[in-house]
């Protein structure tokens, strides 16, 4: 493991930032980002995947897999919030020791950490920096391998989601002939109408991923009510289907037959899982969902609300349109849409209604529900960019760029440098996805394989990464709080500068058995509760047991993907 030998955030920073009452999200705000980054396009191939494992399994898996993410989501919130307790340490002891306060008095001040110290502030710590400050160097550069593979292949699938639904639902009125146009069924005309459509996305998505958060909010507030309202008309179409008394999705030629979803099929529990593992994810992008909320004791609260609210979405409409459509229901669930319209009644001799008979309201129902996850992405997209781009200056730097003004090195440059840099690693995330999405064209590259790859690797993100987190920050904050305090005498005197011997603690060894095995047990409860404590926390090695559930997810799926299960 690499020592770690930068100097940490200087008394004067923390101070400052302790301070500040930075306005930010309210608790609805974060929430609505929040869903926007979990839900993506996810949502789209809950109902395929529940009619593979069952009425009844499917929806258990769903609800079982958003119950462990949320807590593992709690496990990214509690490291987080040791990294903050740990980079505080100087200011904390240096405002001690300026009070004149007795050696005895100091070591109870390190020993007994507060529930303000783990407070996420204003800081860009990022994932990567916090495996930086806990692992050292290469540790953040393989996490951020990983990272790279998975968020690099989601913003390439955002990007051809996009194209290739405004190419198949809204024709370009000088190409092709006015008309719309499938890309998988290939034409050089049907490519430029996908490349067009392409470079609207571009023009759109990229200097959105620019921008920070706080300066989205009226584009991601949008999002999250045009998505319930989507998901709410695809719920209400479907069930509205059965009361019907005619006809309310047309049947086309060479449409999928219409079987029954079974109650419970165990054989498809490899299309459900993988779906829902990568449905749920978000757990890189904790830190800059965490920074603009204004409450930061709000957090386990804003997050937990998120996922209630997609895990229910997920639930019910997986629920309902597989019971609906059963065997006919499409990959991707909104194309059925392209057969709504409304409720016609049958014709004389029980002619049943076709297309042609669709109303003005049900096409534009259906012409909503078909083109929504092309808009949606527009949220999704710059949030994922803006994640991989502070992730990648980071790792290129050593550090992101606000924590690198908090103190993490002593060449700090100015703001004007940190706004370029920002700028150039977020247009390293967002153009080069655009690119391979125009290639992906003439190399018929199968997307459904990298998201299945990238599915896979979202098993480490979600599941793996969190737990080894978790356990280690739990026995590192322990380590160094129980070498400070044994030092109170020497600091006590001020003859030496707080952060000197932080650093020295912070640079002192962990073996990797007291690392992975130090259990809550052997902590005192001070340093085990933190604001974002998993209530999980009283089962014992819940982290261990995420570790090795990781390992068998992980497995599982690589297995039915080589096997083509």
């Amino acid at each position: 493991m690499d020592d770690v030998t930068e100097p940490l955030v200087s008394a004067v920073e923390i101070g400052q930032h302790s301070q500040k009452n930075h306005a930010g999200f309210s608790l609805w705000v974060a929430v609505a980002f929040t869903t926007n980054y979990i839900m993506g396009c996810g949502f789209l191939g809950i109902p395929s995947a529940t009619v593979q494992s069952g009425l009844i399994l499917g929806p258990i898996v769903i609800i079982v897999f958003g119950v462990i993410m949320n807590m593992s989501k709690d496990f990214m919130l509690e490291s987080l919030g040791r990294t903050e307790a740990i980079t505080r340490l100087s200011a904390k002891i240096t405002a001690a020791v300026s009070t004149s306060r007795s050696a005895e008095a100091l070591e109870h001040t390190i020993a007994k950490p507060e529930q303000t110290d783990y407070l996420v502030s204003e800081r860009e710590f990022e994932v990567t920096d916090i495996f930086f400050l806990f692992f050292g160097v290469r540790a953040r550069t393989l996490y951020m391998t990983v990272l790279s593979l998975y968020l690099y292949g989601g913003l390439w699938a955002y990007s051809t989601v996009f194209a290739n639904s405004f190419a198949a639902n809204a024709p370009v009125v000088f190409m092709n002939g006015g008309q719309t146009c499938n890309i998988e069924e290939g034409g050089s005309e049907c490519i430029n109408v996908f490349f067009v459509w392409l470079g609207v996305f571009a023009i759109l998505a990229v200097p959105l991923s620019c921008l920070e958060l706080k300066e989205q909010v009226i584009v991601q507030v949008i999002m999250f009510l045009a998505r319930v309202l989507v998901v709410l008309l695809m719920a209400g179409t479907a069930m509205g289907g059965y009361s019907c008394n005619g006809t309310a999705f047309a049947q086309v030629e060479g449409g999928k037959p219409w079987t029954p979803a079974p109650l419970f099929a165990p054989s498809g529990l490899s299309q459900i899982m993988p779906v829902s593992i990568y449905a749920f994810i978000f757990h890189h992008s904790v830190p800059i969902l965490s920074r603009p909320v204004a409450d930061k004791t709000s957090l386990k609260t804003v997050f937990s609300v998120a996922f209630l609210i997609v895990g229910a979405a997920y639930a019910g409409l997986g629920v309902a349109l597989a019971a609906y459509f059963g065997g006919s229901i499409d990959g991707q669930c909104n194309l059925n849409w392209r057969q709504y319209i409304g409720c016609v009644a049958d014709k004389p001799g029980g002619v049943k209604a076709t297309l042609a008979d669709r109303s003005t309201a049900a096409q534009a129902i259906s012409f909503v529900v078909l083109i929504f996850p092309a808009l949606d992405v527009l949220s999704a997209f710059p949030l994922n960019a803006v994640t991989l781009g502070n992730n990648l200056m980071s790792a290129c730097y050593g550090v992101s760029d606000a924590s690198s003004a908090a103190g993490f090195t002593e060449d700090v440059p100015s703001s004007t440098t940190l706004f370029r840099r920002r700028i150039m690693f977020r247009l390293l995330a967002a153009i080069p996805p655009i690119i391979a999405g125009a290639l992906s064209t003439y190399y018929k590259i199968n997307l459904s394989q990298i998201l299945q790859f990238t599915g896979l690797i979202g098993v480490a993100i979600a599941f793996g990464i969190p737990a080894v987190l978790r356990a280690w920050t739990y026995a590192r904050h322990s380590q160094i709080l129980e070498i400070l305090a044994g030092q109170a005498f020497k600091m006590s005197s001020g003859a030496e500068s707080a952060e000197k011997f932080v650093q020295e603690a912070l640079s002192t060894p962990l073996s990797m058995r007291a690392g992975l095995y130090t259990t809550p047990s052997d902590l005192s409860l001070e340093i085990v509760q933190t604001p974002y404590t998993s209530r999980f926390l009283k089962l014992g090695r819940v982290d261990f047991c995420l570790f090795v559930f990781a390992v068998v997810i992980g497995l599982y799926v690589a297995i039915a993907m080589i096997l083509g299960t």
